[in-house]
């Protein structure tokens, strides 16, 4: 097993040798230069498409809140929560009816459509901020 390990590093050895020996020091600079042209591009593309989407995402957002408020100011949930701050007692007395009550009069539709717009938008902008930061970090390891 032994020599298994010392003939694989012979080998390893030897084509490191010869990678070495064929390869100028001007061709492995150029090599160099080119994968961080094209990590930058890269970054660049990802950062432009996930900033993009944060501004699309906002948008969306903004339109959908200004719809679908309506609906969740308007039902039925303001006038039960209300009632818990009035009268208590009866709440408490009938807290299961009540409870019932107010998850019925929740506009469940409009309040999961601004969740996951929300998911989104926060979503958008945590990768747009990563992918700004990785292109900022190749831009500063590179001078």
């Amino acid at each position: 097993m032994n020599t298994e390990i010392d003939n694989f590093e012979a080998k390893i050895s030897q084509a490191l040798r010869v990678e070495a020996s064929s390869t100028t020091p001007e061709l492995a600079e150029k090599i160099i230069m080119a994968i961080e042209k094209r990590a930058r591009r890269t970054d660049l593309a990802k950062m432009i498409v996930y900033s993009l989407s944060a501004v699309f995402s906002l948008a969306i957002f903004v339109i959908t809140w200004r719809s679908e408020s309506q609906y969740i100011f308007n039902s039925e949930t303001g006038s039960l929560a209300s009632l818990l701050f009035s009268d208590t007692g009866v709440v408490l007395a009938y807290w299961r009816e009540y409870l019932l009550s107010v998850v019925e009069s929740l506009p469940v539709f409009s309040i999961t459509a601004l969740v996951l717009l929300f998911w989104l938008l926060l979503s958008s902008l945590w990768l747009s901020l990563s992918n700004y930061l990785n292109f900022i970090h190749h831009a500063i390891k590179r001078t």
